[in-house]
């Protein structure tokens, strides 16, 4: 599944030390896209992929850089020339992407790689937000629309700088953790699924049968 990416992050994304902040969870630096749905296409800097091919992130080697001439500006206003669109291969748990963004230098740098509306909306996305006492998140993705049973679920980190990150250097262990996150999911939505009936028939006292997410099992293809 192809992740194409364009234009204006509602992040701020200059200077190393908001990079920083943006890369680490409690602490610990880790590496993947920050999650912009407010951004309208994907961005990142020169110096965030200098540093993510440095951090050896699995598939870091396998991209393209084709010449553009898009100009950028970020909630500062301040405009910023772009140098290329970057094509970034990635793996999160069982899927393999490729994330499509706009690289600039100077004051942006540092940007993050932004996972930006266009590829959310693409992928059908449901974003659960505060899953776990760190703040976490779980995100749900639909990447085939003529397949509604591949379904991916993957933990989004809370980083310090308030945001989330989703990330692609530990795709064994999303993949290993997706069908806890799977269950998590599924009981909630049953929740909400129980929650809306009661709206739409206020009289009903009894909640709806589903069957047992652990009876049916989780094994999906990739």
């Amino acid at each position: 599944s192809e992740m194409c990416i364009r234009d204006r992050p509602s992040l701020e994304c200059n200077g190393q030390q908001t990079y920083e902040n943006y890369h680490l969870i409690r602490g610990s630096r880790r590496f993947g896209f920050g999650v912009d749905p407010g951004a309208a296409g994907g961005l990142g800097g020169t110096d965030t992929k200098v540093e993510y091919d440095k951090a050896k992130v699995p598939f870091c080697e396998k991209y393209t850089i084709t010449p553009n001439n898009n100009c950028f500006s970020g909630i500062d206003g301040e405009a910023v020339k772009g140098l290329g669109t970057l094509k970034q291969d990635a793996q999160i748990g069982r899927l393999r992407v490729r994330w499509h963004g706009d690289l600039i230098g100077n004051n942006g740098s540092f940007c993050p790689f932004l996972l930006a509306l266009p590829p959310l909306i693409e992928c059908r996305a449901f974003l659960l937000h505060g899953f776990f006492d760190t703040g976490d998140g779980i995100l749900i993705l639909s990447p085939n629309s003529k397949d509604n049973g591949d379904i991916h679920c993957v933990r989004v980190l809370l980083t310090d700088s308030g945001h989330y990150l989703l990330p692609t250097d530990d795709p064994q262990g999303q993949a290993v953790e997706e069908s806890e996150l799977a269950l998590t999911c599924s009981d909630a939505l049953i929740g909400v699924a129980n929650s809306l009936m009661q709206l739409v028939c206020p009289k009903a006292s009894k909640t709806v049968d589903y069957p047992s997410t652990t009876a049916r099992g989780i094994c999906l293809s990739a």
